[in-house]
């Protein structure tokens, strides 16, 4: 509407429009990520957990996407895949992997058409030999 200055409608429009509203991805986070032991021989298993959330009014587990875990050795700069899994009920995920060398691991959620990626916080193994 369009008036003059005394207030007197002079103009009135009656166009019609819509707009859509494209929703975002979902932000996710990794959570409670552990590696275990902290301190184990070399040749034996570590074993990784975690729970992959996501936020859809309120933080709630992820079921049914895949988690892969990483791992980089003291002093190197390159990260390299050791193990998946994919999350259960709850958003929970479990894996395990040999133990070489010490160095430190973290899980990583690369994200779909629905929900962002996310990388876990680091977890640090010592891994030992046998000595007699």
């Amino acid at each position: 509407m369009a008036f003059d200055k005394d207030g007197k409608e002079i103009a009135k429009d009656d166009a019609f429009f819509s707009v859509d509203v494209e929703e975002g991805k979902l932000n996710t986070t990794i959570s409670r990520f552990s590696a275990d032991p902290y301190k184990v021989r070399k040749g034996k298993s570590i074993y990784f957990s975690g729970r992959l959330l996501v936020n859809d009014d309120g933080w709630e587990g992820v079921r049914g996407e895949k988690v892969h875990i990483y791992y980089k050795a003291n002093y190197r700069s390159g990260w390299k895949w050791v193990a998946s899994d994919w999350t259960g009920r709850g958003g929970k995920f479990y894996a395990k992997t040999k133990a070489y060398k010490s160095g430190t691991f973290r899980a990583v959620y690369g994200g779909d058409d629905e929900l962002n990626g996310s990388k876990s916080r680091s977890d640090y193994v010592r891994v030992y030999s046998w000595r007699r």
